[in-house]
């Protein structure tokens, strides 16, 4: 029986140095603390929430394109761009959440009634001015071709930059969809959208960058738009929140919110 325990109690010390001194079952060494990035001296890349993907572009749509950095060649369409942002399907998407976030929304009811032509133009003559003519031909250029609403939006110092069209409150008739941004801006400014229905704005998106677009069933929208404090570049931006409006007894709610952040392809990525 001794020489039983014996045997055993040797087997079992052989087994225990074998593991120990076997590499493939020696405990992993803990892994290094991730680096920091200093971003007053790094490359922007790496400062953003982006993440790099190191392929050609012609492997990606143009229409998926946000912004790109121009590789000097002169090449028309995607070959121009050493490196690029791409927001399609397959950016990152976080889960919804009903931790709704937008503030500046509006589903007040407002009549289109505004000032007329000469009353405007001298309002927007005194606080922009018409010094350069290209301030004045944009604001010819938009009473020309949406009038009323054009004068509408002026009046309140806005440019109409965008329309569309596409029902939001399931009624089987298309509303307008309004894009407007600071008139007489000399930089990017800071876009709104508006519903129009019935010679009435009855929805508003007024936080940076809203804009408005279609849901897949006709019961609202999403707006997409930026936050006060996100830092990424205005020519650069690292992507967006989209929340989705329902139409809830005739006035458009927000239900839930997505943070989007789009991912940067290119030869040229670190």
């Amino acid at each position: 029986m001794k020489k039983n325990i014996i045997i055993v109690l040797l087997i079992l010390a052989n087994a225990f140095f074998w593991i120990q001194t076997n590499s493939s079952f020696k405990k992993p060494s803990p892994s290094p603390p991730p680096q920091t990035v200093d971003c007053e001296k790094a490359n922007w890349q790496k400062c953003l929430q982006f993440t790099p993907v190191d392929l050609p572009l012609n492997y990606f749509s143009p229409d998926d394109l946000v912004w790109g950095h121009d590789n000097g060649s002169g090449k028309l369409g995607m070959d121009r761009y050493a490196l690029a942002s791409i927001d399609n399907k397959t950016v990152y998407q976080s889960y919804p959440t009903t931790n709704i976030r937008i503030k500046k929304f509006s589903s007040q009811k407002t009549l289109i009634n505004p000032p007329d032509y000469s009353q405007v133009k001298n309002q927007l003559g005194q606080a922009v001015g018409f010094d350069s003519p290209w301030v004045e031909e944009i604001f010819e250029k938009n009473c020309k071709d949406y009038q009323k609403l054009a004068l509408h939006f002026l009046s309140q110092s806005r440019v109409i930059e965008d329309s569309n069209s596409f029902d939001v409150d399931g009624d089987g008739q298309k509303e307008q969809i309004i894009t407007t941004n600071d008139f007489g801006r000399a930089d990017g400014g800071s876009p709104h959208s508006s519903i129009i229905k019935n010679n009435l704005v009855i929805f508003s998106a007024n936080e940076d960058g809203s804009k408005i677009v279609t849901a897949d069933t006709a019961d609202g929208f999403y707006v997409e738009w930026r936050l006060s404090d996100d830092d990424s570049p205005r020519c650069c931006p690292a992507g967006y929140f989209r929340t989705r409006f329902v139409n809830l007894r005739g006035e458009f709610v927000p239900v839930y919110e997505q943070e989007i952040r789009y991912f940067v392809v290119g030869k040229d990525i670190d």
